[in-house]
């Protein structure tokens, strides 16, 4: 992975492994957005584990790309008989 600084007028940029990359936050992120989409889980029990009092603040949290939202809704339709694809 190439790592860029920005923060001086000079810039640079070295290359480190994948795992010295990831920060706690990207890790818990991951990890909830996975389990959400494993389907294993329901929000509430998801919302407890990550502390959110909210749908809409979780929801916003994990950032499905606009491919596995769709995928969601088409989830969901099905399960609710509205139409079957």
């Amino acid at each position: 992975m190439l790592i860029s600084a920005m923060s001086s007028p000079i810039s640079s940029s070295a290359s480190a492994p994948d795992f010295k990359c990831v920060t706690g936050h990207t890790a818990r992120l991951t990890g909830i957005t996975n389990m959400y989409l494993s389907h294993k889980y329901n929000i509430v029990q998801m919302m407890h584990v990550r502390g959110h009092k909210t749908q809409k603040t979780f929801i916003d949290y994990i950032k499905l790309s606009s491919e596995e939202t769709a995928d969601e809704l088409v989830k969901s339709a099905n399960t609710l008989n509205f139409y079957t694809i």
